[in-house]
C-alpha cells in the first residue's frame, strides 16, 4: 500500500481506521480515501456504492474488514474489481480461504497483522512470528494449536497488548493456527479460526464450525450462517438469508442450500460427523444475527439468542447416535 490511493472501510475510532487515516499517510505515503460520513459497516452495503466510491475518488486499494471481500465474493462483477486492485487488504478477523485463494491469484493481498511478509503468493494465509512479540503455541488437537502471548523484556517495545491489559503476564489470544512451511524451508502458521468455532460433540469428534460457515455463506442468496452442537449428537445451521424477499417458500429454499452446498460438504467431510437435513432451519427475521462493528458474528450471543429455536429443533429432528457418528433419514433415497 506504499504511496498507493487506498480506500478504508474502517471507521475512524478503531485503532486500524485512526493508522490508515494518519499514520499511514506519514509513514508509507498512503493516500487514504474514507467512507461518507453517514455511511457505516452493515449487512446490507451496497457494493456498487463502494465500487464506484474508488471509481470516482481513483482508490486503486482497499482496507476492510473480511466481511466485505466476502460478500464481494458471491457477485462476479462485484468480485472482478476486487481482483482488479493494486492491493487488498483485511484485518480483525480470518478471511474464508477459499476466497483468499481466489482473490490472490489476482492482486496483492494480505492482513493487517505483523511479519506476515512472503514472496509467495500460495502463503497468504499464513504468518511468520518474530522472537520479540512472545509468542507461544499449545497444541489443542491435531496439528492444531493455540496461540498465547507472554510478556517479555521486549514487551513494552514490541507488544501493544500489554498496555490495553496491563495486570496480564500472558494473553490468551483463543486463536488456533497449524504449522506449515515455505518455499524457503521458513517456519510460518496458518490461521485455523477461534477456538470456539472449534465444536465439540457428544461422544467427542471435534470439527470447525467456520469451515462449514464459510462454504455456506459463498451462496449468493445467504447473508450468515451459524453452525454449532456443542455437546450435542450432531450439528445444527441456522442459515440468515440476504434478502428475505427472496426466500420465498422457506422449506424449498432451505432444500436449495441443502442440495446445492451442505449435501458436498457431508460428501468432503468425515463419515461421523454429517449434517442431517432436518437440522437445518433459516433464521427469524424478527432474530437478526447480532455482530461486531466489524460485522463478525457473535456467536455465542446468537446461540443464545435462539436457545429456544436450537432446543426445538433437536427434539423434532428425529436423529439418533449410532456406533459414535450421526445417522441422518434418507432424503429422496440418498443417504446424507
Amino acid at each position: 500500500m506504499i504511496n498507493a490511493r487506498t480506500l478504508t472501510t474502517c471507521a475512524p475510532q478503531w485503532v486500524s481506521g485512526l493508522a490508515f487515516s494518519l499514520n499511514a499517510a506519514v509513514f508509507i505515503g498512503m493516500t487514504t480515501v474514507m467512507l461518507p460520513p453517514d455511511m457505516n459497516m452493515t449487512p446490507s452495503l451496497d457494493r456498487q456504492v463502494i465500487m464506484n466510491i474508488c471509481k470516482h475518488t481513483g482508490a486503486e486499494s482497499i482496507i476492510t474488514p473480511p466481511f466485505l471481500i466476502e460478500d464481494f465474493y458471491t457477485d462476479e462483477a462485484a468480485f472482478d474489481f476486487l481482483k482488479s486492485q493494486k492491493y487488498v487488504c483485511w484485518l480483525g478477523a480470518g478471511l474464508d480461504h477459499k476466497v483468499g485463494d481466489e482473490l490472490a491469484q489476482h492482486t496483492n493481498l494480505f492482513p493487517v497483522i505483523g511479519s506476515t511478509e512472503s514472496d509467495d503468493a500460495s502463503m497468504w494465509k499464513s504468518y511468520e512470528f518474530v522472537p520479540e512479540m512472545g509468542h507461544r503455541f499449545e497444541l489443542v488437537a491435531d496439528e492444531i494449536y493455540e496461540l498465547y502471548v507472554d510478556r517479555t523484556s521486549e514487551s513494552s517495545l514490541f507488544q501493544c497488548g500489554f498496555y490495553t491489559f496491563p495486570h496480564l503476564d500472558t494473553i490468551n489470544t483463543e486463536e488456533l493456527y497449524s504449522p506449515t512451511v515455505d518455499k524457503n524451508d521458513t517456519k510460518r502458521w496458518i490461521s485455523r479460526g477461534r477456538k470456539d468455532d472449534l465444536v465439540k460433540l457428544s461422544w467427542l469428534a471435534k470439527f470447525h464450525a467456520t469451515h462449514i460457515e464459510d462454504a455456506i455463506a459463498r451462496h449468493p442468496q445467504v447473508a450468515a450462517v451459524v453452525v454449532g452442537g456443542e455437546g450435542r449428537d450432531v450439528p445444527y445451521i441456522i442459515i440468515e438469508p440476504r434478502d428475505w424477499t427472496m426466500v420465498g417458500h422457506p422449506h424449498m429454499f432451505v432444500d436449495e442450500i441443502y442440495d446445492t452446498v451442505i449435501y458436498r460438504i457431508n460428501e468432503k467431510d468425515n463419515d461421523e460427523i454429517r449434517i442431517p437435513r432436518e437440522m437445518v432451519m433459516l433464521s427469524d427475521p424478527d432474530l437478526p444475527f447480532k455482530r461486531t462493528m466489524k460485522m463478525t458474528i457473535m456467536r455465542k450471543e446468537v446461540e443464545r439468542m435462539y436457545e429456544n429455536h436450537i432446543n426445538t429443533l433437536y427434539l423434532n429432528s428425529g436423529t439418533k447416535k449410532m456406533n459414535g457418528g450421526a445417522v441422518n433419514g434418507d432424503k429422496e433415497g440418498i443417504k446424507v
